[in-house]
């Protein structure tokens, strides 16, 4: 059996095999949801930017550069920065790893309420299409802009839920930045019991 694959500019005895209608494409102006300007407001990203920077001095003034210039090293930076601030506006979820590491639990407590402040009840669709402009934008599109409508379920178009995550940050800094964290992780997670001498041993449940 052979599988071929046609192209819209093969042609068989002369004729097209695809009749496919041109490309027309177009860019729509999407705007960032209340929740999205907010944390592009926050110190988060005022924090991406200050961590960014650090980063870069401290390889500078260690000239851990690798081989590399000092020009490409500012070069690499800049671009892990710029892409963190991108995600802080439309991809905050996938800050995640960045948060547990590069954030204290008083950015986490402000942008908590921050976001706490906002009126949730309209959807991110409702705000794409609050006014005439954008629904211009989107006529040609009403077609899956009903079935977002009809979509319950957390997606493009429904609410994004926050609290959990963040609530998961803020719990994660705390018991890092406590003294007393490590023992209380131990202790909720391993069972202790006495042996010889002073010398406790740690089992898992």
């Amino acid at each position: 059996m052979v599988m071929y694959r046609r192209m819209p500019e093969d042609t068989f005895l002369g004729r097209r095999i695809l009749e496919l209608p041109p490309t027309q494409q177009r860019d729509i102006w999407i705007p960032l949801s209340e929740a999205e300007y907010t944390i592009n407001r926050s110190s988060p990203c005022r924090e991406i930017c200050l961590f960014y920077e650090r980063r870069l001095e401290e390889e500078m003034n260690l000239k851990a550069t690798d081989g590399r210039s000092e020009a490409k090293l500012e070069f690499q930076h800049q671009l892990m920065k710029n892409m963190a601030l991108r995600e802080a506006s439309s991809h905050f979820f996938n800050l995640e790893k960045w948060f547990r590491k590069g954030v204290c639990a008083e950015t986490v407590q402000n942008l908590k309420k921050a976001l706490s402040d906002l009126d949730t009840t309209a959807t991110i669709l409702d705000q794409v299409t609050a006014n005439e402009i954008e629904q211009d934008r989107l006529a040609e599109y009403q077609t899956g802009v009903a079935r977002l409508r009809e979509r319950k379920e957390t997606v493009f178009g429904g609410k994004f839920e926050w609290d959990q995550l963040l609530d998961a940050f803020e719990t994660e800094i705390l018991l890092n930045d406590d003294t007393c964290g490590g023992r209380y992780v131990l202790e909720r997670s391993l069972s202790a019991c006495r042996g010889g001498g002073e010398e406790l041993i740690f089992n898992l449940p």
